[in-house]
């Protein structure tokens, strides 16, 4: 994770973190939405969007930058989805985590807490 010490933070594709505008209906732009509950204890809900199909990968991972779990990795179709996850949170210990969606070309990065 990028820590700030080595110089300024590295520029990439971005995405929004915050809800995407509409138009006729339809969600614009890829986003990521902050997981609910937020402290979570059992398990999360974790929704984003996607500006057109592409391949969706949505990975957790520790302060260490280490992956502890991948909740979803697979193509999916435009427009606004929702991964429950449970399994995995039951597993992990107390503390802050990231959720990481990597779609086409855009990537975003969102934290959690887990709390026992």
């Amino acid at each position: 994770l990028w820590s700030g010490r080595t110089g300024p933070m590295p520029r990439g594709p971005r995405m929004a973190l915050e809800p995407p505008t509409e138009r006729a209906g339809k969600e614009t732009r890829t986003a990521l939405f902050p997981p609910a509950p937020n402290p979570a204890t059992d398990g999360a809900r974790i929704s984003f969007t996607l500006a057109a199909p592409c391949r969706a990968n949505l990975s957790i991972y520790d302060c260490a930058g280490r992956k502890v779990a991948t909740v979803l990795d697979r193509s999916l179709g435009a427009g606004r989805h929702t991964a429950d996850y449970t399994r995995g949170l039951r597993g992990l210990s107390s503390g802050l985590y990231f959720v990481r969606l990597e779609a086409g070309e855009d990537a975003a990065t969102s934290k959690i807490v887990v709390a026992r």
